[in-house]
C-alpha cells in the first residue's frame, strides 16, 4: 500500500491542489503555503534583494541598448501619461486616483474607458473621471454659449410643439 505524500516541513497531507510542484525531487515534496512562506523569506534577506537590483540594473541596461526603439516608445508613453502641456510648459499631472470599480463619476456606468476632465490648469487635482459621452456634455456644459444655445434649442422646440 502506498504511503501518502506529506509535506517535508509541516507534515500535512499533500494534494494535487496544494502540492507545489516546481520542487519535486526525489521524495522531497512540498505544500505550496510552505513554499511561499520560504521564497517570502528568502527575498526578504538584504543580500538577495542587493543582489536582485544588481542583476536588474545591468539586465535593463543591456535590454534597453537592445530595444532602442521599444524604450523611446515606452518613454513617450509614460510622460503622455503623467505629464501635460499647459501653455507651453511641461507640468507633472497630479491627477486624482482613478475610481478602483472603472465606474462614471458622474453616470456611474462601468466603462473600461474613462477620461480626466479638469478645469483647473494649474491643479489637476480638480476633476472627475467621467465616460465619453459624459465628458462631451460636461465640455458643452462649459462652453461659454451653452446657454444661449440651449436657450435657443428650447424655444425652436417650443414653436415647433405648439406648430404640430
Amino acid at each position: 500500500m502506498p504511503l501518502e505524500k506529506k509535506c517535508i516541513r509541516c507534515h500535512t497531507p499533500l494534494t494535487k491542489g496544494n502540492i507545489y510542484e516546481g520542487f519535486i525531487k526525489k521524495h522531497h515534496f512540498v505544500c505550496k503555503d510552505c513554499w511561499r512562506k520560504q521564497v517570502y523569506q528568502y527575498r526578504k534577506n538584504p543580500d538577495v534583494r542587493m543582489k536582485q537590483a544588481t542583476y536588474m540594473k545591468t539586465y535593463m541596461k543591456t535590454w534597453i541598448s537592445q530595444n532602442k526603439e521599444h524604450w523611446l516608445q515606452i518613454q513617450r508613453e509614460y510622460k503622455r501619461r503623467n505629464y501635460l502641456t499647459i501653455n507651453g510648459k511641461t507640468v507633472r499631472a497630479s491627477k486624482r486616483l482613478r475610481p478602483k470599480d472603472d465606474c462614471c463619476e458622474l453616470c456611474r456606468k462601468q466603462k473600461n474607458i474613462l477620461h480626466y476632465h479638469h478645469w483647473d490648469d494649474e491643479n489637476l487635482s480638480k476633476g472627475v473621471w467621467v465616460c465619453g459621452s459624459c465628458h462631451l456634455m460636461i465640455t458643452a456644459v462649459e462652453n461659454p454659449t451653452f446657454e444661449m444655445r440651449l436657450n435657443q434649442y428650447l424655444e425652436l422646440k417650443q414653436q415647433i410643439e405648439h406648430q404640430v
